[in-house]
């Protein structure tokens, strides 16, 4: 599954909104808006900056995740970020 079908799946299974999501985020003072949210939910974009990782690591949290499962989604195993793989 693609980062943007467990986050989906997850977000679902938790029965939480985008706005619950953020809100918690932001009590973590981990601030990220719902615009970027929904990027990631739909796949038009991956958490791959390195100030995203404490995103993920509180999202996992949110949304009952193993720790790393997210994060696992946006690198390779060899660290670099998916998005790295088709820079030019």
């Amino acid at each position: 599954m693609s980062f943007a079908e467990v986050l989906t799946a997850a977000i679902q299974n938790r029965g939480l909104s985008l706005e619950r999501i953020r809100a918690r985020l932001e009590a973590a003072d981990v601030p990220v808006s719902i615009a970027t949210l929904s990027y990631w939910q739909s796949g038009r974009s991956l958490p791959t900056r390195a100030r995203s990782y404490h995103t993920l690591v509180e999202l996992e949290g949110i949304l009952n995740l193993e720790p790393g499962h997210l994060t696992s989604l946006t690198h390779t195993p060899d660290g670099r970020t998916r998005r790295e793989l088709f820079a030019w």
